[in-house]
């Protein structure tokens, strides 16, 4: 299931993970995150499927985070 910029971006703050500390969990450029949060939708790119499983697997399941 798809996940918007509002979503990742209410993921984050729910796991307390700042856009940077998320780029580095993730294992991707926190321009990437960026793109990924961005309001302006010229700008915003789709979330990838695995990234949003492994956030909801997250919040789910705090002891599997790294």
């Amino acid at each position: 299931m798809p996940m918007s910029a509002k979503q990742f971006r209410a993921a984050l703050k729910r796991l307390g993970f700042s856009q940077l500390e998320a780029a580095r969990r993730l294992g991707v450029s926190p321009r990437t995150v960026r793109y990924w949060v961005a309001k302006d939708k010229s700008t915003r790119t789709p979330i990838p499927e695995p990234v949003v499983r492994l956030l909801r697997t997250w919040i789910a399941h705090p002891e599997a985070r790294p």
